[in-house]
């Protein structure tokens, strides 16, 4: 019994609720305070939280991050032919990892090495046909073929 002398749940503690009389409860004081602070830590764990995912993810460089910078360096590409560069090769390394799933861990058969030379080749004449400007095709060229090999004459 309460001081009033009524059972904590009578009945008319419910009729005087259901006519949008005062509560007996109250909140808390500081009940506002602690809202906020739940959201102010969910907020900056999400802020954190996204930075370190964005830091760790950059700092894990791609398969082909060296060749790239080279190739910028060497060649001296800008900008947007950094940017198709790397398009390329992400396109090559995709279509390069669909043929060895394909194959038998073991070794290459003869098909699926053509398959890849094939792949190979189709990437240096998209690098340059697509990155590369005339007078960088021509250092190219020199640079990634062997002594006395020439450009297929379809790309020149």
């Amino acid at each position: 019994m309460s001081d009033s002398g009524r059972s904590p749940r009578d009945p008319s503690d419910v009729d005087v609720a259901r006519r949008g009389g005062a509560s007996r409860f109250r909140a808390h004081p500081l009940a506002p305070w602690i809202v906020a602070v739940a959201l102010a830590s969910f907020a900056s764990g999400a802020v954190v939280g996204s930075g370190l995912s964005t830091l760790f993810a950059s700092s894990v460089p791609s398969p082909d991050e060296d060749y790239v910078r080279e190739t910028v360096r060497t060649f001296g590409l800008d900008a947007e032919q950094e940017r198709r560069l790397r398009l390329v090769l992400q396109f090559e390394r995709e279509e390069e990892i669909a043929i060895l799933r394909s194959v038998d861990t073991s070794r290459l058969s003869a098909e699926q090495n053509t398959k890849l030379l094939a792949l190979r080749s189709a990437t240096e004449r998209r690098i340059r046909e697509s990155v590369l400007d005339a007078s960088q095709r021509a250092a190219y060229d020199a640079r990634s073929r062997p002594a006395g090999a020439v450009a297929d004459p379809r790309t020149r």
